[in-house]
């Protein structure tokens, strides 16, 4: 700060020689003193009196050196948003005729360098769909409505939670800055709708297969019921007449009743298993369609749609 000093005094002193474009200030004797004792304090490593003797210059008026100076003996005392301030301020306050505005931008910005580089920074983050919840590194996630957070220079990730949509990004920090992101969850296309009417195939063939297997139950039943029914008894009244001796009834006779009855005993058997694991299949078939995801369920129709003729043809052969 001395090269301040020396410009200031230089300034008091001397007399304008000419008229400048901008219209430049003129500190008085008490503003100059007051801004001398705070550079002699920063210098010494006095920066509360540094401080105190700045904001004391200032209530004279605005001069851009005494916010730069105001502005360094800030940050050196850890006051980075108070530095931040007054350097702002240094940029736009009025300017003395020595040293020269852009002498002062100049230092201003080799000042702002040591702001970004080790002050904190700000992250105004919030989030599309609006119920997003958001996490900062390894902080724990909250609700992204757009919020501030401290965070240290440099890259930090970002990450964004909505439903089972998920987001990750990288973004950096710059220290005495609010940096403002919006986190966005890609919209994945949704699956199309089946248009109206339609059915999902793996649905279509469950009903079907079931229709089949109910089918034949039925009409082993009804053969149970007739056919089967009529041979067992005509071998019961054979096997009475057997034992009571009738002559109309002889053992061959017997054996080829019995044995008719027995091979329709073993049909409706079969037709009535055969028939529940049919009936058993196309009701898994319709579960599985209800219970998997729709674009699931119609590939495994699909599948099987090849094969549709050959399947329908031997079920009902059977």
């Amino acid at each position: 700060m001395r090269w301040v000093t020396a410009t200031v005094v230089a300034l008091v002193l001397a007399t304008p020689a000419g008229t400048s474009a901008e219209q430049l200030a003129t500190p008085g004797p008490e503003q100059v003193r007051l801004y001398l004792a705070g550079v002699e304090a920063h210098e010494t490593g006095e920066f509360a009196t540094a401080i105190a003797s700045f904001r004391a210059a200032l209530a004279f008026g605005d001069l851009n050196v005494v916010h730069l100076g105001l502005g360094r003996s800030l940050f050196a005392s850890g006051d980075c948003s108070g530095a931040v301030e007054h350097y702002r301020k240094a940029a736009d306050a009025p300017a003395v005729e020595s040293p020269s505005r852009e002498k002062v931008e100049d230092r201003l910005g080799d000042y702002w360098e040591e702001v970004h580089g080790s002050c904190p920074g700000s992250l105004s983050l919030k989030g599309e769909p609006d119920d997003m919840f958001v996490a900062v590194d390894d902080q724990p996630a909250v609700a992204c409505d757009g919020s501030s957070w401290a965070l240290k220079p440099g890259p930090h990730q970002i990450h964004g939670f909505a439903g089972e949509g998920r987001v990750e990004a990288v973004v950096h920090v710059i220290g005495g800055e609010n940096v403002e992101f919006i986190v966005v969850l890609p919209v994945t296309a949704a699956a199309p709708e089946a248009p109206p009417g339609e059915v999902d195939p793996l649905l279509s063939w469950g009903v079907g297969v079931a229709a089949v297997g109910l089918a034949g139950f039925g009409t082993t039943l009804v053969l149970d019921l007739t056919l089967q029914r009529d041979r067992v008894d005509e071998y019961e009244t054979t096997r009475a007449a057997y034992l009571a001796g009738a002559g109309s009834a002889n053992r061959a006779e017997l054996m080829t009743r019995e044995q008719r009855a027995v091979t329709g005993a073993r049909g409706v058997i079969t037709g009535y298993v055969l028939s529940g694991v049919v009936v058993t299949a196309g009701l898994v078939m319709c579960a599985t369609s209800w219970w998997m995801e729709e674009e699931t369920g119609a590939a495994i129709g699909l599948l099987l749609t090849p094969h549709g003729v050959g399947l329908t043809a031997r079920v009902a052969a059977w």
